[in-house]
């Protein structure tokens, strides 16, 4: 009896051995694709956002300041599907003063250096203020003909824009979240007397990736 007791315990251990190894096993087998996939899945849409600063000016010799938000909703292989929100300020020296903010979606090439290349459309909101300083006075023309002076409260337009530009994406190749770029923006103000005025500006600067 108590040899067959014995051998049943070491059955029983045995067992109890074999079995852990099969959950073991079992559980890295399960785990293992659950790690690969959280390893290649693709990044959230938060991960995408970033900011970008620089100059920007109705050429250079209208200078401004700009800031802008963007994320990437689709990014696969260098491609990528561009949003963002920008909004600028420059100033045309004896001339006027422009606060502008629009909205922009686009497409960006990156190569695997860390070059890019992109085209974004966009349409927003500009202001204009004169500078009427000085004793300068401002009229203006109704509806009907006449010429009345008027108040320096700012023009407003509707701005559609087209953008292309480049850049480098610095992590590629130095593992830095930091993009250098330039943009040459064509943009127009309607109305402007009744009629769409072309506008050219420039964008340069950097871009912090979070």
């Amino acid at each position: 009896m108590n040899k067959q007791s014995n051998v049943s315990i070491n059955r029983k251990k045995s067992d109890g051995k074999r079995g852990l190894l099969f959950w073991a096993i079992l559980g890295i087998i399960l785990a293992s694709p659950l790690s690969a996939q959280s390893e290649n899945s693709e990044p959230g849409l938060l991960d995408t956002f970033a900011i970008s600063i620089g100059f920007t000016g109705e050429w250079i010799t209208h200078p401004g300041v700009f800031i802008s938000a963007e994320i990437s909703p689709l990014s696969k292989n260098g491609h990528q599907l561009v949003c963002a929100l920008t909004g600028f300020w420059y100033v045309h020296p004896n001339n006027h003063t422009a606060l502008s903010l629009q909205a922009e979606g686009g497409y960006r090439y990156t190569f695997p250096k860390g070059g890019y290349l992109e085209t974004m459309l966009g349409a927003g909101y500009k202001k204009e203020w004169l500078h009427a300083d000085g004793g300068v006075t401002i009229y203006e023309k109704t509806s009907d003909g006449t010429i009345l002076e008027g108040e320096n409260s700012g023009y407003s337009y509707f701005q559609p824009t087209l953008s292309l530009g480049g850049g480098w994406d610095m992590n590629p190749l130095l593992n830095i979240p930091v993009k250098i770029f330039s943009r040459l923006m064509i943009a127009g103000n309607y109305p402007y007397n009744n009629y769409f005025l072309p506008r050219f500006y420039i964008h340069g600067g950097m871009t912090y990736s979070f």
